[in-house]
C-alpha cells in the first residue's frame, strides 16, 4: 500500500480575530488511505453491488462487503476521474486507540464537571466538538481535540465574564457593575432611610403621587451620576476618533484631484456621537468642533463638507427632536461656518 503523509487540518474551533477566521491547525503526521490502497488488499467487483438510495438507513450498521462493494463504486467512478486517488480512511497518531480520551477526560482537560459536560451533551449546548472514535458504544476524543476546544472555551463570552467576575450578595457582575451597585446602594439607603424621606414608610404615605415622587428623586440620583458611571471626557475623545477614522478610511479611496461632498459616518459611530450629544451638550459640542478642525487640518478636507458630513449623520441616527436638533447644531457649528477656513458655503443636511 502506497500511504500518503498529507497536510490534514482538525475540525477548526479557535477563531483568529486578526485574519477574521479559524485557524487552521494541523494533524502531525496524518497519514491518508486511498481506493486505491484499499483495494490493493483486495476487492471484487462481480461480488458487490451498488445500494439504492432508498436502501440506505443511517440508524442501522452497514452490512455489505466493504471491498467488493468499493470496487464497484470505483468503477462507477472511473469515467469522472480518478476514483483511486479518493480518500476513505484517515490515520494519525493522535487517533491511536491508547490515545483517545473518554468523555471524563475531555471534562478533565476542560476543568468542567464530567456531570457538566454530559449535560452539554444531551441539550446540544456547549459546543462540545463531535467524538473522534466510538469503541465499544463509548465516544472517544483526541486529546488535541480536546485541548482547542478548552482553549476556545477561555476565550468566549462566559469565560471572559468570569475572570472578572465580583460577587455582591447573590449576584455575580463585573468589577465596574460591582462598584456601581455599591455606590448606589449607599446614595438609595441614604436617601431611603437617612434622610427626610424614611417618613414616606408610614403607611398614609403609600399612595401613587408619594411612590412617584420617591421613584423621581431616586431616578434623579442615578441621572446625576451619570458623570461618574460613564467618563464622558474620556468618551468624547474616544467618539471624536471613531468619527475621524470613518471620515479617514473613505477620504483615502478619493481619486486624486477630486474632492467629495459628503463622507458618511457609521450608524454605530454616529449614534455615540449622539449619546454624548445628548447627554453632554458642551462636551459634545467641543467633540464637534476639533472633528471639523482636524479632518482639516489632517486630510485637508474643507471644513463646510465635514460640517455637511455630520449634519447628515446626526439628522438620520439621532434620537433627538429635529428642531431641538437643528437649533443646537446651528449654534455650535455656526462659529466654525464663519471661520472661513473651509472657503466653501455649508449647505442645511
Amino acid at each position: 500500500m502506497d500511504l500518503q503523509v498529507r497536510r490534514v487540518i482538525r475540525s477548526q474551533q479557535v477563531w483568529d480575530p486578526v485574519s477574521g477566521e479559524y485557524q487552521e491547525r494541523a494533524v502531525p503526521a496524518a497519514v491518508t488511505v486511498t481506493v486505491a490502497d484499499m483495494l490493493a488488499t483486495g476487492g471484487d467487483a462481480k461480488r458487490g453491488r451498488a445500494l439504492d438510495i432508498a436502501e440506505i438507513d443511517l440508524e442501522t450498521g452497514y452490512a455489505g462487503a466493504w471491498l467488493d462493494d468499493l470496487a464497484v463504486w470505483a468503477g462507477y467512478r472511473v469515467e469522472r476521474g480518478t476514483p483511486s486517488a479518493s480518500v476513505v480512511s484517515l490515520s494519525a497518531p493522535e487517533l491511536a486507540g491508547e490515545q483517545l480520551i473518554p468523555i471524563a477526560g475531555l471534562a478533565e482537560v476542560a476543568d468542567i464537571a464530567a456531570s457538566t459536560l454530559r449535560a452539554y451533551v444531551a441539550r446540544g449546548e456547549g459546543e462540545v466538538p463531535a467524538p473522534q472514535a466510538v469503541i465499544a458504544g463509548r465516544a472517544m476524543w483526541a486529546r488535541p481535540v480536546a485541548e482547542e476546544w478548552t482553549e476556545r472555551r477561555r476565550s468566549s463570552a462566559e469565560s471572559v465574564d468570569a475572570a472578572l467576575a465580583t460577587r455582591v450578595g447573590p449576584f455575580e457582575m463585573s468589577p465596574g457593575l460591582a462598584a456601581l451597585t455599591a455606590r448606589l446602594t449607599k446614595v438609595f439607603f441614604s436617601h431611603l432611610w437617612e434622610s427626610g424621606w424614611r417618613k414616606r414608610w408610614a403607611l398614609r404615605w403609600r399612595t401613587r403621587d408619594a411612590v412617584e415622587e420617591v421613584a423621581r428623586g431616586l431616578s434623579w440620583d442615578v441621572a446625576a451620576s451619570i458623570g461618574r458611571i460613564v467618563p464622558l471626557p474620556a468618551l468624547a475623545v474616544t467618539v471624536r476618533h471613531a468619527v475621524l477614522d470613518d471620515i479617514a478610511e473613505q477620504h483615502a479611496g478619493v481619486p486624486e484631484g477630486e474632492e467629495w461632498s459628503l463622507y458618511g459616518i457609521t450608524r454605530p459611530v454616529a449614534r455615540m456621537l449622539t449619546w454624548l450629544i445628548s447627554h453632554d451638550p458642551d462636551l459634545g459640542a467641543g467633540a464637534l468642533g476639533e472633528i471639523v478642525a482636524d479632518a482639516h487640518r489632517r486630510m485637508g478636507i474643507p471644513a463646510g463638507t465635514t460640517v455637511r458630513s455630520l449634519r447628515t449623520a446626526l439628522h438620520l441616527d439621532s434620537d433627538l427632536e429635529g428642531e431641538a436638533l437643528n437649533t443646537y447644531l446651528d449654534r455650535v457649528l455656526a462659529p466654525i461656518q464663519a471661520t472661513g477656513t473651509s472657503g466653501d458655503e455649508v449647505e442645511e443636511a
